[in-house]
């Protein structure tokens, strides 16, 4: 059986001011709730994240299938930050290695000039003057390096600490705008408040609708509708706790995929019912392509990223078949076929003419020709 994988696909939404407000209102839910959930985790160790589940709804007004968004999201992140860790440690071991290795050279030279200077390395120059000038250069970069390697040692040894003790940090907003604070007008803020402003927006520029096979569309918490013209429909459930303010539902007409809509459509497409259980009682049940979607605000608005799951199509190549090779131009693609022997069977040449086209058309130019020269290696295997 091929191999299972998901792609993600992006577009820009055009919101109502209406709109933009319930989704902001939603990520900020989302954000409060994702942070609270990961202090919980931390606090309680080992719990499962499902034991909460209960809590957590009640005190966010979430569904069962938005608690489960925040999960599957931040258990990935703390999946991936355990997962990265050991390289992370290995890594700051080598850097910790190569800064001794540079104070001792640095010593040894301080220590013996005129080796240094037969290494090279200028430690004892002609003039006297020359002389402690360099040398004083050279007793600052040990001073530097020495500044440097305890910077590591210390950062390594919290690293270690937190893998030995299981400790996940996290930071919600980006570690680089929490460290702007510090330095406001070197980072363009006026003032503390403006610094608050968008650290706030930062923690609650994202929401996370999570898919599921057996549901509508492949998404319950977002449904994916398809218009006469091929163009989406969406109607994405608010929380339970921003009903009041803004209903039940966003419903977002017109949403289109530069790259994508046909596989997106294929899966809406592949949702079908079944009619019977395994003991053969009627039942219905749906079955399809879980289908979810990424809401992400940035400086221009919100985008919204669909991830579908596809089945990598199953390869057969053989070097008896010869081979295919590409030449890159700027204006072209130069396409030459072999046989098994190495002999030249056939060329042919894609037009990608690049001038006075915008970067979405030179990205159809190269897809199209693309998929044009993998149709060609299928066809001869």
């Amino acid at each position: 059986m091929p191999e299972s994988r998901h792609l993600t696909f992006q577009t820009r939404l055009a919101l109502s001011p209406e709109q933009a407000l319930a989704l902001e209102a939603y990520a900020a839910l989302f954000g409060r709730a994702e942070r609270s959930l990961f202090a919980a985790l931390q606090a309680a160790g080992d719990r499962d994240a499902n034991a909460l589940k209960r809590d957590f709804q009640r005190e966010f007004g979430l569904t069962a299938r938005q608690y489960n968004a925040i999960r599957v999201g931040l258990e990935g992140r703390i999946a991936s930050i355990k997962e990265r860790r050991p390289e992370l440690l290995a890594e700051g071991g080598q850097r910790i290695a190569r800064a001794k290795k540079v104070i001792a050279r640095i010593k040894a030279d301080l220590r013996d000039p005129a080796a240094a200077l037969k290494a090279g390395r200028r430690v004892t120059p002609l003039s006297p003057v020359d002389r402690q000038e360099v040398i004083a250069k050279a007793e600052s970069k040990l001073h530097q390096k020495k500044r440097r390697l305890a910077i590591l040692e210390a950062r390594h040894g919290r690293l270690a600490l937190d893998h030995q003790h299981g400790i996940i940090r996290l930071c919600f907003g980006s570690k680089r705008l929490f460290r702007a604070q510090f330095a406001l007008q070197a980072n363009g803020y006026a003032d503390h408040g403006e610094w608050l402003a968008a650290w706030r927006a930062a923690r609650s520029a994202q929401l996370l609708v999570l898919g599921s096979k057996d549901e509508t569309g492949g998404c319950q918490g977002c449904v994916a509708g398809v218009a006469q013209d091929d163009s989406l429909t969406l109607r994405l459930r608010l929380p339970d706790a921003l009903i009041q303010l803004h209903g039940k539902y966003i419903v977002i007409p017109d949403v289109r995929f530069a790259y994508g809509q046909e596989r997106i459509l294929a899966a809406l497409q592949s949702q079908r019912m079944l009619s019977a259980t395994k003991s053969g009682r009627i039942a219905a049940k749906r079955v399809g392509s879980p289908i979810s979607y990424r809401f992400l605000r940035d400086e221009k608005g919100w985008r919204l990223f669909a991830s579908v799951e596809a089945k990598a199509p199953e390869r057969v190549s053989s070097t008896l078949a010869g081979a295919i090779g590409i030449d890159i131009n700027a204006d072209h693609l130069a396409v030459t076929r072999v046989d098994r022997f190495g002999n030249w069977a056939d060329s042919l040449r894609f037009e990608t003419p690049s001038h006075g086209k915008s970067e979405k058309q030179v990205e159809a130019l190269l897809g199209e020709a693309a998929k044009e020269i993998a149709g060609l290696a299928a066809t001869f295997g």
